[in-house]
C-alpha cells in the first residue's frame, strides 16, 4: 500500500469507534512501517504514547496475554508474526498499538481451516444462509481496507486480491457505516470461506493450510506457490463428522480451547538482541586484569577500548590477540565516542558502555540474549547506586572526563533509537549530558539487590531491580 492511500484510509475512519489497525502479510515488513504507525496514531483514536515494554522483559509469552490483548474503543491494533519487522519496529509497536495480535505460527495451537467452500460440504441454501449472518469473523472482527477498496470483512479482502477479484467499495468517509443489506456482491466470497462452517482445526505450526476440493482447483489455476509446493492438504467431504465437530456456528474458532494462551513458541529469537557491541573508556593511570579483560570481550560481539595516552606494546599485542579495537583520542567527548565506536564496530543493534574495571560474570551474556529490551530505551548500570553521581572536585583532569570518578558502571543503548536520530554527538561532553538529554520516560536506573554484594560482579537479575530515579 502507499501512503498517500494509507493516508486515505486512515482518514476515512472520522467518527468510527472500534479499533483501527495494520495487518498482512506481515505488515511490520511495509520499508514505511514505522512512517505509518506514527500516522495512525496521530490520526486515529485515543492520542497517547503508550509507555508499557520500556522495561526489560524476561517472559515475553506472559507479556503478550497480559498486557496487549485487551479490546479497547478507539484503540489501535497491530497483527504480526513477530518477525524481523517486529524487531526493527519494537519502539514505535509499543508505543502506537493498544491491541496486539502476535502469533510466530510455530506453536501447537489450532486456527480453524479458512479454505473451505461449502458448497463441497453439501450444505444447502437454506442451512448456509443462517451460517453465514451468523459469522463471528464478520460479526466481531473486522472490516479491511487494501489496495483494492474498502471491504465489510478481511478475508472477502483477502479473497479478492488472491483470486483477482472486482475489488472493494471507496474508500471514502463512512464507507464503514454499511450494515449486512447493502455488502451486496462482496458475500459472494463466503461462498469459498469456511469460518462460517463447522471446518478442521489446523496446527498453526503446521504449514500446510486445509483447502477443500472445488477451491483446491482455483488455487492451482491461479498459480499458488503454496499450492504448487504441495503444502496443503485436502479437506475431502467424505471425511467429515459433523456431530464430532466441537465448532459451534456464530462462535468464534481463533486459536480455541484456551490456545490464545500459546502464541510464541519458546525457541524464537527475533524480539531478543541480536548482537551487543562495546565502548570502554581508559582513564590516563591504569591497570588492566587480562582475564577479567578478555571475560569483558567474550560477553561482547565487539569491543572498542578508547583513550588519551599512549598504550605499552604488550597491552597493544594483547588487544590485538582478542581482536579488540582500539582509539587514541586527546579531547574527551562522550558522545563522539559514541558515533566513533557505532561506525568502527559496524553495530546494527545494542551498544555498551563498559567501566575498563567492570567485570562481566560469564553468565552475563547468556542473560542479555534472552531478556526483550526496547531499543528507545537507554539503560544505565551504577555500581553504587547510593553514590551522588557526580563529585565535586578541583581536579582540571578530573573535569576534562578522562579521569573522571564515575559511578556509572555499565549501560547500553540501541543504535535505533529514535532519541539517537535526533541527536548531534558532538553536543554531548559527557555521561551526564547523555542522560539529561535523553527521554526522562525512557531511561532506566538500575542498581544491585543486595549492597553487600561485590559492586564488580553482576547479572541480568540486578539489573532488573530498579533505582528510584527510575
Amino acid at each position: 500500500m502507499e501512503w498517500d492511500l494509507f493516508k486515505k484510509a486512515v482518514d476515512s475512519l472520522k467518527g468510527f469507534n472500534g479499533m483501527a489497525g495494520l495487518m498482512g502479510g506481515e505488515p511490520t515488513l511495509h520499508p514505511e512501517f514505522e512512517r505509518f504507525a506514527r500516522y495512525l496514531g496521530e490520526n486515529y483514536g485515543i492520542k497517547e504514547t503508550l509507555k508499557r515494554g520500556r522495561k526489560p522483559i524476561r517472559n515475553f509469552q506472559k507479556y503478550i496475554t497480559e498486557e496487549m490483548l485487551s479490546i479497547k474503543n478507539h484503540g489501535r491494533c497491530l497483527c504480526s508474526s513477530l518477525g524481523s519487522g517486529y524487531y526493527k519496529n519494537y519502539e514505535v509497536i509499543q508505543e502506537t498499538f493498544h491491541y496486539q495480535l502476535l502469533n510466530d505460527h510455530q506453536h501447537d495451537g489450532k486456527h480453524q481451516g479458512i479454505l473451505i467452500s461449502r458448497k463441497d460440504l453439501g450444505i444447502d441454501d437454506k442451512e448456509w444462509i443462517p451460517l453465514r449472518d451468523a459469522c463471528w469473523l464478520q460479526n466481531n472482527w473486522s472490516a479491511s481496507i487494501t489496495p483494492k477498496g474498502a471491504f465489510f470483512c478481511e478475508i472477502a479482502a483477502a479473497l479478492d486480491i488472491l483470486f483477482e477479484g472486482p475489488g472493494g467499495w471507496e474508500i471514502e468517509p463512512g464507507w464503514w457505516e454499511r450494515t449486512p443489506d447493502q455488502f451486496g456482491r462482496q458475500l459472494g466470497w463466503c461462498e469459498l470461506c469456511g469460518i462460517a462452517i463447522r471446518g478442521p482445526k489446523t496446527c498453526a505450526k503446521d504449514e500446510r493450510d486445509d483447502v477443500s476440493p472445488s477451491l483446491l482447483e482455483k488455487l492451482k489455476n491461479s498459480g499458488s506457490p503454496k499450492i504448487a509446493a504441495g503444502k496443503y492438504r485436502i479437506y475431502n467431504p467424505i471425511d467429515i463428522v459433523k456431530e464430532r465437530s466441537d465448532y459451534t456456528p456464530g462462535k468464534p474458532f481463533y486459536l480455541p480451547n484456551g490456545d490464545k494462551k500459546e502464541r510464541l513458541n519458546n525457541s524464537n529469537r527475533t524480539i531478543f538482541p541480536r548482537d551487543i557491541k562495546g565502548i570502554m573508556i581508559l582513564p590516563d593511570e591504569f591497570r588492566i586484569n587480562y582475564e577479567d579483560f578478555k571475560n569483558v570481550r567474550d560477553s561482547l560481539d565487539g569491543l572498542l577500548v578508547i583513550h588519551r595516552g599512549k598504550i605499552n606494546k604488550e597491552i597493544k599485542s594483547f588487544f590485538k590477540s582478542i581482536d579488540v579495537h582500539s582509539l587514541q583520542e586527546e579531547l574527551f567527548n562522550f558522545g563522539s565516542f559514541i558515533k566513533k565506536g557505532i561506525q568502527i564496530l559496524e553495530a546494527k543493534d545494542w551498544i555498551a558502555i563498559v567501566a575498563y574495571n567492570c567485570f562481566l560474570s560469564p553468565k552475563f551474556r547468556q542473560d542479555i540474549m534472552t531478556t526483550v529490551f526496547n531499543p528507545g530505551c537507554y539503560y544505565v548500570y551504577y555500581n553504587y547506586p547510593n553514590q551522588k553521581k557526580e563529585e565535586k572536585t578541583n581536579s582540571k583532569e578530573e573535569k576534562s572526563g578522562w579521569n573522571k570518578n564515575e559511578t556509572h558502571s555499565f549501560s547500553f543503548l540501541n543504535v535505533r533509537a529514535n532519541q539517537l536520530k535526533h541527536t548531534e554527538f558532538e553536543t554531548i561532553a559527557t555521561h551526564e549530558q547523555m542522560i539529561s538529554n535523553w527521554n526522562k520516560g525512557k531511561i532506566f536506573f538500575f542498581k544491585l539487590k543486595d549492597q553487600k554484594q561485590c559492586n564488580t560482579q553482576y547479572s541480568i537479575d540486578d539489573f532488573l531491580n530498579f533505582d528510584d530515579r527510575s
